[in-house]
């Protein structure tokens, strides 16, 4: 069976990393747990990651470092940050790779925005495939047929 992509999922409270992947393999993603940053970056290194899931709420300043090494090193990777605070106005804002979830987390909720930043990553990328087929010497339109 085909997965719907990979998932990087960084939390160090046991039991929530436990649910949360079970929530993404239900909805048949491949998931890759860590529970600290460098556990992080070697999965990210070996494993094929579209989506990195962070919990930044307890990471140290080294774990938060690895994260944001992840991410700035790997462009293509979208990332979902997960941490306390935040309000309705900031919270699964997805633009630009990048999305951002309160808790406490609802599985449901990671799933859609997880769908949510792979679906503009599939756009992303058809949108420079169009680009660089219509840049290519001897492309034409097709001609459209008027009714």
């Amino acid at each position: 069976m085909l997965t719907k992509g990979g998932v990087l999922l960084v939390e160090d409270d046991a039991g929530l990393r436990k649910r949360v992947a079970t929530a993404l393999e239900e909805e048949n993603y491949e998931v890759f747990v860590a529970a600290t940053g460098p556990q992080a970056t070697h999965l990210a290194d070996t494993a094929p990651i579209d989506i990195l899931v962070v919990d930044l709420t307890r990471q140290s300043d080294s774990h938060w470092q690895s994260v944001v090494d992840l991410a700035v090193n790997r462009p293509h990777l979208r990332t979902v940050v997960i941490c306390d605070g935040l309000d309705g106005s900031v919270e699964a804002n997805v633009a630009g790779g990048y999305a951002f979830l309160g808790k406490p987390l609802e599985p449901g909720r990671l799933v859609e925005t997880i769908n949510e930043l792979l679906a503009e990553r599939r756009a992303e990328t058809f949108s420079q495939r169009l680009h660089r087929h219509q840049a290519t010497p001897g492309f034409s339109r097709p001609a459209v047929s008027g009714g």
